[in-house]
């Protein structure tokens, strides 16, 4: 029978999601406790995907792999960058009177 034990094993530096908050920042009663929750999960599939093409384009080990390295580190902030603003965005809708009338719900800032 053949081994295939590392078939879905992940090069070391594709195993860490880097998610510089593991950690939900939000207590469960604040309304930012649930949009955090929500864009984890979002970014949990993004970053999957993200990993996956990824792979796809892995350089060959002879090769110079810094734009491949530059690409890993630069999406991944993207995939977290995204979920924090969204937490403030959905901040700043759902809470109007914080931020006055300069922020609508259908046009960001005027």
């Amino acid at each position: 029978m053949t081994d295939n034990s590392d078939l879905l094993d992940l090069p070391a530096e594709l195993k860490s999601s880097g998610d510089p908050v593991p950690e939900n920042p939000f207590p469960k009663d604040d309304m930012r406790h649930e949009v955090w929750k929500e864009a984890t999960r979002e970014a949990d599939t993004e970053l999957r995907l993200f990993n996956s093409n990824v792979l796809k384009t892995r350089p060959d080990p002879l090769d110079d792999g810094v734009r491949w390295w530059c690409a890993l580190v630069v999406g991944k902030f993207d995939v977290w960058a995204k979920r924090s603003l969204r937490v403030v965005f959905m901040t700043m809708m759902l809470t109007p009177m914080i931020y006055g009338s300069s922020i609508t719900p259908n046009h960001g800032f005027r």
